[in-house]
């Protein structure tokens, strides 16, 4: 009974020394640029490693696989690496910052009007063809300010 006792105790106290992770996805890198959603649209950013932050102007709300982050009156659409990951529905209007990547995506049309209406922009004078369109490629998300704690 005793070492029932001191096994409990033992099981708790690791527990309750672990230290709490505040990201979501791969181990968040400490000498990383952080730049804004303006900075992530310019191609010079592009397949560069980066820390963006801004405020959630839309989310998924079938599975949080996608969300728009903002600053400003600038957008940039957000995927993530891992399929398994996935924002919180209830994001939006909050602030997040996150870690990855920043794409060119070569959408045809159909793909590009859904895009852009995730962004919310105006798709009428759309031009036909193919569409250049950046994807910032999330690999961390910061949990801290976006998930509700119980």
């Amino acid at each position: 009974m005793i070492n029932k006792y001191l096994f409990f105790i033992l099981v708790l106290s690791c527990f309750s020394c672990s230290e709490k992770k505040n990201y979501i996805g791969i181990e968040p890198q400490q000498n990383i640029r952080t730049i804004t959603v303006n900075e992530a649209v310019k191609p010079e950013n592009y397949d560069n490693k980066v820390r963006i932050s801004g405020k959630v102007f839309k989310v998924c709300k079938e599975e949080g696989c996608w969300l728009v982050l903002q600053s400003g009156s600038d957008k940039i659409r957000m995927i993530f690496k891992d399929p398994a990951i996935a924002a919180p529905m209830d994001c939006e209007g909050k602030q997040l910052k996150a870690e990855g990547k920043i794409v060119e995506l070569l959408a045809d049309r159909e793909e590009a009007l859904t895009y852009l209406k995730q962004l919310g922009v105006d798709t009428v004078d759309m031009p036909s063809g193919k569409l250049r369109l950046p994807v910032f490629i999330v690999e961390t998300l910061y949990t801290d300010g976006i998930i509700n704690e119980k």
